[in-house]
């Protein structure tokens, strides 16, 4: 089993970055709505809301959205700690991060028991640890992806795709117009590693993956309530199991190794 792991771990990686995080990333996202009130990840919201409730007066709000804000940026920091803690130990720098983001929402199902919501104090320690759990993973992808792809939020994700989507275009154009072609649909099978082909189907993956977690987690919710968190417990103890058999490497890192000696 090892073995076989080992031969295609590009292949597994890059799926858990196209769809396995970004799927655990929009259910927890969406289902953290329906057991606090509000989305987890959404740090441009968040500070937003900052500085329209500052602008009415209400500090109150404002302080409430600034705790999100402080609750993800403590998930990065931890997420960051642990990885340069296992490097010292020299440990898989992503193990620390998964078992912790694991026993955060398993925290946050345990604490869903007692409906958050009715309760101001549990409704905070949820929120805060949903937060810590976005940003741990996002720091997590971060790295593991070199800093090319995040998972918790799609901004950035929609701006690559609309952008990826024109160079493809302009490189289709080109093709049928090229009497040498032999023809566009050959030359996207023989060139697909052509970069804005690959990247935007990279990011189309990552978009897709993100919304079918963000109906699932809910879809879950509505039906099994807190037990839905179990989906992505479960998720993450998987890639925790790679990782020990295995072992992630950062994509920056294997580009490197793959490189031909200078």
């Amino acid at each position: 089993m090892r073995h076989y792991l080992q031969r295609n771990r590009n292949a597994y990686e890059s799926s858990v970055l196209a769809h396995v995080l970004p799927f655990i990333a929009g259910a927890v996202n969406a289902s953290g709505f329906f057991i606090i009130g509000t989305y987890t990840s959404h740090i441009t919201g968040s500070v937003a809301r900052v500085g329209d409730d500052l602008a009415q007066g209400n500090v109150k709000g404002a302080l409430s959205a600034a705790f999100l804000v402080l609750s993800f940026y403590l998930g990065a920091m931890l997420a960051g700690a642990l990885a340069e803690r296992a490097k010292v130990r020299n440990k898989s720098p992503y193990s620390g991060t998964l078992e912790a983001e694991t026993l955060t929402l398993i925290a946050v199902t345990f604490l869903g028991i007692t409906e958050p919501k009715s309760v101001p104090w549990l409704n905070t320690v949820t929120t805060a640890l949903l937060c810590l759990a976005m940003g741990m993973q996002n720091a997590l992808v971060t790295n593991l992806s070199g800093a090319v792809v995040r998972t918790t939020h799609l901004t950035g994700i929609v701006t690559d795709m609309g952008i990826e989507t024109v160079r493809a275009f302009v490189w289709i154009l080109q093709i049928s117009r090229d009497p040498k072609s032999p023809g566009v649909l050959r030359s996207m099978f023989r060139y697909r590693r052509f970069p804005e082909l690959t990247m935007l189907r990279l990011h189309t993956a990552i978009f897709v993956s993100f919304v079918l977690g963000a109906v699932v987690g809910p879809y879950l919710y509505l039906r099994y309530s807190y037990a839905s968190m179990l989906l992505p417990i479960a998720m993450m103890t998987l890639l925790i199991a790679f990782d020990r058999l295995v072992g992630f490497r950062s994509q920056t890192k294997a580009a490197s190794e793959s490189q031909p000696p200078i």
